[in-house]
């Protein structure tokens, strides 16, 4: 049975994150809807991400299997993206390996959190809105610190399925882009709200709410969970998945 690998962007504002949920609008549930009325046959696509509600994406990797061989076909991809809401776009299909899957082949993952420096309309939904002065400077060499590998369960969310808190982060950095601040995270993985979680601790780090060294104890020794603070989805963006 032919495998396929997707290339996904979507505006996570409407959606209750990528998992199917029942009653619920769903990344992954109008994407498998799309598949299943077009190729007549039960689809289960599996996520590079599985992102939450409200967060968005510019480089999804989805990849699934099916029984069509055509699928990378021009007039496919159009009649698919006829079939998902405005805010969910299909850039790519195309045919891979039996043994690639999106979730488990990947070797990284690189996360944006977005923050409007001013009040502003145009945009308001994909960026946190701070109106206090960052130091750009000071959060890049405190961010420096979570280079390599640690454990994040300071900034995770409660899993029991999970079973290590490990990650590897290779790249990180916090930058000004259009007049936004932009923090930017490459890792072999992540784990539930631990991108918004490094960002909103951060942040209060900066407003001076959390000492530098509360915060290294959490990242060293997973201490002060309870200082932990989470940023608000709209400003996270999954941009690109490594294979």
């Amino acid at each position: 049975m032919p495998n396929y690998k997707m290339l996904i962007e979507y505006d996570g504002t409407d959606f209750c994150g990528w998992q199917v949920q029942n009653e619920e609008r769903t990344v992954q549930g109008e994407i498998e809807h799309a598949l299943e009325v077009l190729l007549k046959e039960h689809v289960r696509i599996t996520a590079a991400g599985r992102t939450d509600s409200g967060v968005h994406a510019l480089g999804q990797i989805a990849s699934f299997s099916c029984e069509r061989q055509d699928l990378a076909e021009p007039g496919f991809l159009r009649s698919l993206n006829g079939l998902t809401g405005w805010d969910v776009v299909i850039h790519r299909i195309e045919p891979v390996s039996d043994d690639f899957n999106a979730r488990f082949s990947a070797v990284a993952r690189q996360y944006s959190y977005h923050i409007a420096k001013t009040q502003i309309a145009v945009g308001r939904k994909y960026a946190h809105h701070c109106f206090f002065s960052l130091e750009v400077d000071v959060l890049n060499d405190l961010s420096q610190r979570l280079l390599g590998t640690h454990n994040f369960e300071a900034f995770a969310k409660p899993d029991p399925n999970e079973k290590h808190y490990l990650c590897h982060v290779d790249q990180i950095s916090w930058s000004e882009e259009n007049g936004q601040i932009v923090f930017r995270i490459r890792a072999n993985r992540f784990l539930r709200h631990m991108v918004r979680r490094l960002v909103g601790t951060l942040l209060h780090v900066a407003q001076g709410k959390m000492s530098k060294h509360d915060f290294l104890l959490m990242v060293e020794q997973q201490k002060n969970k309870n200082l932990c603070f989470t940023a608000p989805s709209k400003g996270l963006f999954l941009e690109k998945v490594y294979y």
